[in-house]
């Protein structure tokens, strides 16, 4: 999905589920990489490289979503401020930021998940990354001591 596609899920609630449905196979892939690293079903070169392979496009489809739902909840955050702001000041009523804020956090919670999932899912696959390097460095360490 291109990025005007993507962020056209960043407007409801039902949207925002959507976009977590379309990319619940990916969820699904980092999680069975995660698996087979920490039950150390990853011994070959051959699944090193599989794994590093698949763990850098995940990585990278990931990050694409993950930046994008951020800069949609920072722009709704900032757009819902300045509105109650606006109608606090036609009301000549008090301006508590703490207050505004609270609504505010309160109204992008749904774009504040849906990032937190996409940046937790990027980030184990990001990890499985360097996991993958590290282990593919240690067999060429160890296969040169040989």
């Amino acid at each position: 999905m291109n990025y005007k596609e993507i962020e056209s899920y960043f407007f409801s609630d039902k949207k925002c589920e959507e976009l977590l449905e379309k990319y619940e196979a990916q969820f699904l892939q980092v999680d069975m990489i995660g698996e087979k690293l920490s039950d150390g079903q990853v011994t070959t070169q051959e699944e090193i490289d599989a794994i590093l392979g698949e763990a850098t496009g995940l990585s990278m489809i990931l990050n694409t979503v993950a930046e994008l739902a951020d800069t949609a909840k920072m722009r709704e955050e900032g757009r819902l401020a300045f509105q109650k702001k606006l109608e606090l000041g036609k009301k000549n009523e008090k301006i508590v930021q703490t207050q505004i804020d609270a609504e505010v956090s309160n109204e992008v919670q749904f774009l504040r998940r849906v990032r937190n999932i996409f940046v937790a899912y990027r980030d184990n696959a990001e990890k499985a990354v360097i996991s993958c390097q590290s282990r593919k460095n240690k067999k060429v360490v160890s296969e040169s001591k040989d």
